[in-house]
């Protein structure tokens, strides 16, 4: 019986599978978008410190993945830019030139967790039957939100706390109403205000019912979690979780 031919059909297919995979052509179409990337990236080394190390890594990233389109290298060189500003964030930073903090907002933190609790009692003062303003009302006041959390990148967290507030609040038991914010809190605040609006058109395709109430919890779940992950205090952290 002859042997010489004894490659398993498995295998054949694993090679006409490699074989039939086109390589995504690089044309004017793809060097036009490159271009985009390049000015966008240059805007963004002027106005935000660090942002060079984002360009290079989402470079490298994006041309990683060669049997793909930009579909997925886009999403992959976003992923890698977002790691490289994460670690140029959370890298400990020194003062500023003349030896003195840079200025920081003395409230910010309690607009970026009241301002999504205030929108929930908006939204319940919208009429029920108007399902589209409803969901188009709430996304906008999500986006609020993340444009309130934005300014927390123009400081370069170190080893301490920023943003400090302090108040006693219940000086019977202790309790005060202090919030802060570090290089580690600093990310899950960004993700949270980032992902929620997201999640929140997400959930639109699936749920249909009580569409008002369904966005008032939302917004009073992103303002508890910005709370939890902001406040110092394990009276006031007890209060928002």
């Amino acid at each position: 019986m002859d042997h010489s031919d004894t490659t398993h059909p498995a295998e054949h297919g694993a090679e006409s599978d490699v074989a039939a995979s086109p390589r995504v052509p690089f044309g004017p179409t793809q060097l036009g978008v490159l271009a985009i990337l390049a000015a966008v990236g240059v805007v963004l080394a002027r106005a935000l410190d660090g942002a060079i190390p984002m360009m290079i890594a989402a470079a490298i990233a994006a041309t990683i993945p060669r049997r793909h389109g930009w579909n997925v290298r886009a999403p992959i060189a976003l992923m890698a830019a977002l790691l490289a500003l994460f670690i140029t964030r959370a890298w400990p930073g020194v003062a500023g030139a003349d030896g003195q903090p840079p200025h920081e907002a003395g409230h910010l933190l309690s607009w970026l967790i009241f301002f999504p609790i205030a929108s929930a009692i908006v939204i319940l003062l919208l009429p029920r039957d108007k399902v589209a303003f409803t969901k188009g009302v709430t996304l906008a006041l999500m986006l609020g939100t993340f444009c309130f959390s934005l300014p927390l990148l123009g400081v370069t967290m170190g080893r301490g706390y920023h943003f400090n507030e302090d108040v006693l609040w219940v000086p019977a038991f202790g309790i005060h109403y202090h919030l802060a914010i570090d290089g580690v809190t600093l990310w899950l605040v960004l993700l949270t205000t980032f992902i929620t609006p997201i999640a929140t058109f997400a959930s639109f395709g699936s749920i249909d019912t009580r569409i008002k109430e369904w966005c008032f919890a939302l917004l009073m779940l992103e303002g508890g979690m910005l709370g939890a992950f902001l406040a110092l205090d394990m009276f006031l952290f007890y209060v928002f979780w």
